[in-house]
């Protein structure tokens, strides 16, 4: 929690960001990541993948059910603090070469790495809706490769969400806390 104050309190961000966004979205995907594990456990979600991965397109889902600016929003305090955890003060330096010295271990975490959770995060937003989000890949921030694959990669976890969660959500209270959102749609 304190590191995701400091850099929702830096004075540069890498993208424009509202105070609010800074902080809650951080605390947000922190919290319904969480939560993802939780109920990967309680209902004995089979996880084919990482599951560090599963909970943050998991909070990723569920951020993008606020609607588009909102999600926006949010989903930019995201992106600054995996920028931040990774080294970067704006997006211009993802663009250069960096001679990085690390230990070949750093890359055994059961996380995948800041930048690789940005990109999934980004490509999640802009498959769930191209037009919305086309921003990120107009202005470079989703790479245009990585963008051709967003909707299927979109598409397939709101498939993962239907079949393996959905079944044991009561419908009446997720209409009633997220309204036409919820579920999130198929692309």
């Amino acid at each position: 929690m304190e590191w995701i104050w400091e850099v929702a309190h830096k004075a540069q961000r890498a993208l424009p960001v509202s105070g609010e966004g800074a902080l809650m979205g951080p605390f947000v995907e922190l919290v319904v990541h969480e939560a993802g594990h939780a109920i990967f456990d309680y209902l004995k979600i089979p996880i084919m993948g990482r599951e560090e991965d599963a909970a943050d397109q998991m909070a990723a889902l569920w951020i993008l059910t606020f609607g588009q600016s909102r999600a926006a929003d949010l989903l930019a305090g995201i992106v600054n603090l995996y920028l931040d955890d990774a080294g970067y003060r704006n997006l211009r330096q993802l663009r250069r070469s960096r001679l990085h010295f690390t230990r070949g271990t750093a890359q055994a975490d059961e996380h995948s790495t800041a930048l690789q959770r940005m990109y999934n995060v980004l490509c999640l937003a802009y498959g769930s809706d191209p037009a919305g989000f086309s921003e990120l890949k107009d202005k470079g921030f989703l790479p245009a490769d990585r963008a051709e694959g967003c909707e299927s990669e979109y598409a397939q976890v709101v498939h993962a969400y239907r079949t393996l969660i959905q079944p044991h959500v009561d419908p009446e209270i997720a209409q009633q806390t997220y309204g036409s959102k919820w579920p999130p749609a198929r692309r």
